[in-house]
């Protein structure tokens, strides 16, 4: 399967951006903002709109556990 892997609105690689990735970001925040953890349950609960079987989300067991190519300039960080 092809596709792009990246958190915010666009990719830091190639700068690839859509309708979708724009969408969970901004859920992705909102959830943040009320101290909830993105799940797929609650982007769809949210009003997610796109196809949610393109979308995953991945979870460390803990931040230091996240390949080095994973986290945006050396840093471990969430949606």
């Amino acid at each position: 399967m092809d596709g792009e892997f990246f958190r915010g609105v666009s990719c830091p690689r190639d700068g690839f951006s859509s309708e979708t990735s724009t969408e969970i970001s901004h859920l992705g925040a909102a959830m943040r903002s009320e101290g909830l953890e993105p799940t797929l349950d609650l982007l769809v609960q949210r009003g997610f709109a796109g196809n949610i079987e393109e979308v995953i989300i991945v979870e460390f067991a803990s931040p230091e556990l996240a390949p080095e190519w994973f986290t945006p300039n050396g840093r471990p960080s969430s949606f």
